[in-house]
């Protein structure tokens, strides 16, 4: 028998149980007994990737970069670390190519301000 306290007396309770038969007290409603589908898929750091990937694609430019290229690959460097980011605190699959993400679009980042004219 699975079993877990009551938040409200402290019972011993069925851990499936919504309310207590003691005192009635409601238990959490959002019980995850299985890992939702949605954080089983890699899909945030699979974008990251991409979105840094492009963002890194300047250390093969040769000439200085006016303001327009400059924002443009910040952004895409920016919004590539975000993604990486919220997927490792999410904890969401995809671990490997969160932190590939993260210092692709780190290089990305640095890279692009050296092309600033």
């Amino acid at each position: 028998m699975d079993s877990v306290y009551c938040r409200g007396c402290g019972q011993q309770i069925h851990s499936t149980a919504p309310t207590c038969p003691h005192c009635g007290a409601t238990q959490s409603v959002g019980r995850v007994t299985a890992e939702s589908p949605q954080a089983a898929t890699p899909w945030m750091a699979w974008t990251a990737v991409a979105f840094s990937a492009v963002s890194a694609t300047a250390l093969f430019a040769d000439e200085t970069w006016g303001r327009d290229e400059f924002v443009g690959g910040c952004m895409f460097a920016l919004i590539g670390l975000i993604l990486a980011g919220v997927s490792l605190a999410q904890r969401r699959s995809g671990k490997a190519p969160a932190v590939a993400a993260l210092i692709c679009g780190g290089i990305g980042l640095l890279v692009s301000a050296g092309h600033l004219n």
